[in-house]
Order: structure tokens, then sequence, then C-alpha cells
């Protein structure tokens, strides 16, 4: 990370990094749940005990966000909501790895069929962007990808929008000299079940 990304955005460590760390973290079939989605779920909101079938791009994205304070929508784990968070819209020829956030259109239909991005209550998915692959496609870190956090390439025509993550400002962030720091977060914790 040059410089400039530190002083422009306030984080040390992006979002992407700590998201590739929850890489394979996946469903468990049947009646178990993953922990770890369970916990996303709950942090977006939704309470405990969550089924981890449910969609849960959207709350993988705001727990990222959270462990990192950064800006989050009101109701994270719906995905569209995220259209409403960042720095305003970028374009998707200037969208970087490790920072930026891209929501896509989600269900059957072509993409004319789908409501716009004016439209926050409908389906949708939201992952990380990590770049644009040799075809052309947008290609995404995210969760519930195949049941699990993997990357994923989608057709840039299904692109909502794509939003750069804010910090958040604490108390700490405005008394001049002061310095916040993650210690330990959920990201360095495994979350192992013994099968």
């Amino acid at each position: 990370m040059s410089e400039a990304e530190k002083d422009e955005t306030g984080i040390f460590i992006t979002p992407l990094w700590l998201a590739k760390r929850y890489m394979g973290v996946c469903e468990y079939p049947g009646a178990e749940d993953h922990p770890a989605i369970q916990w996303w779920l709950q942090n977006a909101g939704l309470g405990r005990n969550q089924q981890d079938e449910i969609p849960w791009c959207g709350a993988f994205v705001g727990n990222i966000a959270w462990e990192l304070d950064l800006e989050r929508p009101d109701l994270p784990v719906r995905a569209r909501h995220w259209l409403s968070v960042g720095r305003g819209e970028v374009p998707l020829e200037l969208a970087r790895p490790g920072f930026d956030i891209v929501i896509l259109m989600r269900g059957g239909g072509p993409p004319e069929a789908q409501p716009g991005p004016g439209v926050l209550n409908a389906p949708g998915h939201v992952g990380f962007f990590t770049g644009l692959s040799v075809e052309g496609h947008v290609v995404l870190l995210g969760g519930n990808q195949s049941d699990k956090v993997t990357e994923a390439t989608f057709p840039r025509e299904r692109v909502l929008g794509v939003r750069r993550l804010r910090r958040l400002r604490r108390v700490a962030d405005a008394v001049p000299g002061a310095r916040t720091r993650i210690t330990q977060t959920a990201a360095t914790q495994t979350f192992y079940k013994e099968r």
C-alpha cells in the first residue's frame, strides 16, 4: 500500500486484505450452521442463531467494515443498502482493489428487467472489488458466493454501483495527537469446528 493510500483513507489494513483472511469459510450442510456466518448475521442486526443458508453477502461485508471501523448502512445484511454509504459513486474504471465494494443486481432475468440503483429493497449482491478479468468481467471477493467466501466473476452489466468505504470519525480521531489502533479482531481468530 502506498503512503498516499494510507494518508487518503486513514486505513492501514485494507478491507480486501482482511476479507481474504476468511477465504474458504462456507455454509455447513444440513441443520448445522457455521458460527462465523452466524456471528456476521447477528452483527448485521438479524439476531442470534440465524441459519447460514439465508443470504449473507451483505453481512460479510458489514463484518469487515465493523472490524475496521468503516461506515456501514443501517441494514448491512441487505446488499443494495451498501449503495447508501461510501464516498459517492466511483466509476468502475476507477475502482481500486482493497478499498472499494461493488453492488450488483441479483436474481433472474436480463439486467434491464431488474430495478435500478435507486431501489434499495430489492435482491442484490455485494463484495470487495479485486479487479477485472481478461474478458472484462468484475471479480469480487465476497460471502455467499457458491455458499462460501471466495472470489467470483460477474458480468459488468449487473453492476449497480461502486463505493469507496469511509472510516468513521471517533472522538479519539478529533483529539490532536490521539491514536487508535486495532490490537485484535475476530479476523485474527480462527473459526474451526470439530467434525
